[in-house]
């Protein structure tokens, strides 16, 4: 019915053999489970009208079975990306469609654009392309070059919303790529330790008298128990006994009142039960993790529209900016 001078006429034949040709399609041995013991192959393309993909995987006898069909549709703001970054963003759908299994296993592409077979030397010349070099990151992925009049399927899914209306299109929209991810440290409220002493920096791990244990004294080397004897009050309680024995193997030397403490040393008197100290009570090493409250957010150009998006919907009204949360 598609030849030249070859009117189109749908009749009950061509409907019964398109009811065969989605039921072949939709069945064994074409269409399978995915099996997480064997390599993914993705076949993808993209167009300007949308995006097309297809998962397949090998049988024993080397032959081709899909896991998956599918197709998105491009947003008015990726009308205007170029085609190379469409062909990306089709691999990045294909594989969120099956990523607690891609992430374990090899994964080769087969795209029919030349330029994403050099995705490695791709420089990150924009936030989005970095945000799409990132995600790619993660996968063990292996791009090969296939001809287009080979890669049908995929292309003929690209085109599906060729002739959908504008409702059928924002349904079919694909949604943000890293909705699932998290670029946000999370806030937390002040500590017991700052409540108890406000003069404690937990951002820097400075605080603002560094002194030991009585009952530690024991058992440092003599300079040490010096040191100690004369700035320790008497009334601390002694820090875990596997704390004090990474202070000794630290080879740490003692501390004035006027010098930051030292990272590894014992901090268990002036962080008690905080989110330092583990679950069975005992302190391991400190780490350098900043503590991020709300104004830290709100004071960064970058992360304050961000932040009040997430928490609030609020949108700043300025479409660049408020695109950044995609």
């Amino acid at each position: 019915m598609l030849r030249t001078n070859v009117p189109f006429r749908w009749t009950k034949a061509c409907d019964a053999e398109l009811t065969y040709i989605k039921e072949a399609l939709s069945n064994p041995p074409i269409l399978r489970p995915i099996d997480t013991s064997r390599r993914i192959f993705i076949s993808c393309d993209a167009s300007l009208f949308g995006f097309g993909w297809q998962i397949l995987q090998k049988d024993d006898n080397g032959h081709f079975y899909v896991i998956q069909y599918g197709a998105k549709s491009t947003s008015p703001a990726q009308r205007n990306y170029p085609i190379d970054q469409l062909e990306l963003l089709a691999v990045i759908y294909a594989l969120k469609s099956i990523e607690s299994v891609a992430l374990n296993r090899p994964v080769t592409v087969l795209s029919d654009n030349t330029h994403v077979l050099k995705l490695h030397t791709w420089a990150m010349s924009s936030p989005r392309q970095k945000r799409m070099l990132a995600y790619l990151a993660q996968f063990d992925l292996r791009v090969q070059y296939v001809k287009g009049s080979r890669n049908a399927a995929p292309d003929c899914l690209s085109r599906l919303f060729m002739d959908a209306t504008p409702e059928q299109r924002l349904m079919n929209c694909p949604t943000p790529i890293s909705e699932a991810d998290d670029f946000l440290f999370g806030i937390t409220t002040r500590t017991k330790a700052k409540l108890k002493n406000p003069e404690v920096n937990v951002r820097t791990h400075t605080p603002s008298i560094t002194t030991l244990p009585a009952t530690q004294t024991a058992q440092l080397t003599q300079q040490q128990q010096q040191t100690a004897d004369q700035t320790q009050p008497a009334h601390q309680q002694e820090p875990p006994e596997q704390q004090l024995q990474s202070s000794q193997q630290g080879g740490h030397a003692s501390h004035s009142q006027n010098d930051p403490i030292d990272e590894l040393g014992p901090l268990t008197d002036l962080l008690e039960d905080t989110n330092i100290n583990g679950s069975d009570g005992q302190t391991g090493n400190v780490q350098n993790v900043p503590d991020i409250t709300v104004n830290d957010y709100l004071a960064d150009n970058e992360f304050k529209s961000m932040y009040l998006f997430q928490t609030t919907g609020e949108l700043t009204g300025d479409d660049k900016v408020d695109q950044k949360r995609y």
